[in-house]
């Protein structure tokens, strides 16, 4: 087979974050398509893609390519990725795959009208850390899954971050729960193995709040010197006109500005087709970071923590416990699941593997957040079949 021609959707932060992965002897990169050109003409210096295609349209290049990694904004993937589909291209979309249910449901459409591959970056997947956790619960050690409790802790720095970002928006994000949770959601899912049913959830905004604003932008404000957020230059993900000037790009937008609406925690609780019960809480401000979670089976549980790549099983007939941790060499970005991710991707276009990440794993994802979203907006249990289209 000949190399899979290949074009990068979104040149931003994530987009970026793949750019060494992209050499592989089996696939060529063949253009970057992104609205802001100095994004560009980073992304092919950085990482040595000099004759690339740049383009702001994608449409520019559809009969150039097999296959498109799709990093845009949230909001932005349903058009691109159903245009990708319609014109008989594989598609990797970043996640979340969209932020609505009903959005989501587009693009399956569109996947089975054609035949097509559509790969979902739940990149938390391919980790050392949850591909163990997962053989674990495979192996019937700890027995029939009987609930699921899971957290993911942010560091303050970086939940400051998305409100200053384009997710501040829910418009542009689905709420903090759709843009950042999304990953330990489909991880539950995919670890109860079954669909969910109903949700119920509280979310706040209690800290990100306006009345502490100082000025506009980190360069304007007197309080920067104490400021726990202020902005930092030097992001490697950036230009360099970027990191030289942050406030021109809006990149140093105070964390308490008044332009963003999402939420800054969530609790929920959870029920799946199978009687699974589950629990997830989002924690904003911490010194620590990380994910943990605990899973009761029927002959015993699993612990574990992502940041310190441990996991504890202790079997309650014989009181034993088993220990696992993490090499060195299982770890790089993103737990080392970006490389793994990708290559999956490419070997399901190749049909040599099957998918991981399906656009079903990406739709009950989205599917999750959006009735914890739904559900603490109006203080009700939301049943998941309330967000489908029944049409389509």
């Amino acid at each position: 087979m000949s190399k899979i021609r290949v074009a990068v959707i979104g040149a931003g932060a994530r987009g970026m974050s793949f750019g060494e992965s992209l050499r592989r002897d089996d696939m060529e990169l063949v253009a970057v398509v992104d609205l802001n050109p100095v994004r560009i003409e980073t992304f092919k210096k950085r990482f040595k893609f000099e004759n690339v295609i740049a383009t702001s349209d994608y449409h520019d290049i559809l009969d150039k390519i097999d296959a498109a990694i799709v990093t845009t904004p949230d909001y932005a993937h349903t058009d691109i990725v159903v245009d990708l589909l319609n014109s008989g291209k594989s598609v990797f979309c970043e996640k979340p795959m969209a932020t609505t249910t009903k959005d989501c449901q587009k693009m399956i459409y569109a996947q089975k009208q054609t035949g097509g591959i559509l790969c979902i970056g739940f990149v938390l997947r391919f980790t050392w850390y949850f591909r163990q956790v997962k053989q674990i619960l495979d192996s019937g050690i700890i027995g029939k899954v009987q609930t699921i409790s899971q957290k993911e802790i942010l560091h303050y720095k970086h939940a400051g971050s998305y409100y200053r970002r384009w997710h501040r928006k829910k418009d542009n994000s689905g709420d903090l729960i759709m843009t950042k949770s999304c990953h330990d959601l489909d991880l539950m899912n995919w670890f109860a193995e079954s669909r969910p049913t109903a949700v119920s959830a509280f979310a706040s905004r209690k800290y990100f709040t306006p009345d502490k604003k100082g000025a506009d932008f980190c360069s304007q404000c007197s309080k920067k010197d104490k400021c726990l957020f202020v902005y930092t230059s030097g992001n490697p993900l950036y230009s360099d006109d970027e990191n030289k000037n942050p406030t021109q790009y809006g990149l140093d937008m105070c964390v308490f500005n008044e332009d963003s609406d999402i939420n800054d925690s969530y609790n929920a609780i959870i029920r799946y087709e199978n009687g699974i019960q589950a629990s997830y809480e989002l924690v904003p401000l911490s010194n620590k970071k990380g994910r943990t979670v605990y899973i009761v089976g029927d002959k015993g549980d699993l612990y574990g923590d992502m940041h310190d790549n441990t996991i504890s099983v202790s079997i309650y007939s014989d009181g034993s416990t088993i220990e696992y941790k993490a090499k060195d060499n299982d770890m790089g970005n993103h737990g080392g699941g970006d490389p793994i991710i990708l290559d999956s991707f490419i070997k399901a276009i190749k049909g040599e593997q099957v998918q991981a990440a399906s656009g079903e794993d990406g739709m009950y994802s989205t599917a999750l957040a959006e009735a914890m979203r739904v559900s603490s907006e109006k203080r009700k249990i939301v049943n998941i079949a309330e967000l489908f289209d029944p049409n389509m």
